[in-house]
């Protein structure tokens, strides 16, 4: 991450050249630790690693509880599917 105090950058060890910087972008939405807050400003790619981190993990979470829910959804649907099958077998 970049210091505060003298802008070194961790990557080539020199000042922060800023938006010269392949590393230097902007990120634009609602803050992962804070939904009521907005982030719109620059920052180093090494400073924004940790907020990115949290935003997919928190997708990767709801994305989780989202399939479980379908793959309880379409278990069930196999059963009854099934067992329509056997009793008109049967019958």
């Amino acid at each position: 991450m970049l210091s505060k105090k003298t802008d070194i950058c961790p990557r080539i060890k020199e000042p922060c050249i800023k938006d010269r910087c392949h590393h230097w972008l902007k990120l634009e939405g609602p803050d992962p630790q804070d939904p009521k807050r907005t982030i719109d400003k620059f920052e180093c790619v090494f400073n924004w690693t940790a907020i990115l981190l949290i935003e997919n993990t928190a997708k990767t979470i709801k994305f989780t509880e989202s399939f479980e829910i379908f793959k309880k959804e379409l278990a069930q649907t196999g059963k009854r599917i099934l067992a329509y099958a056997q009793q008109k077998r049967i019958g």
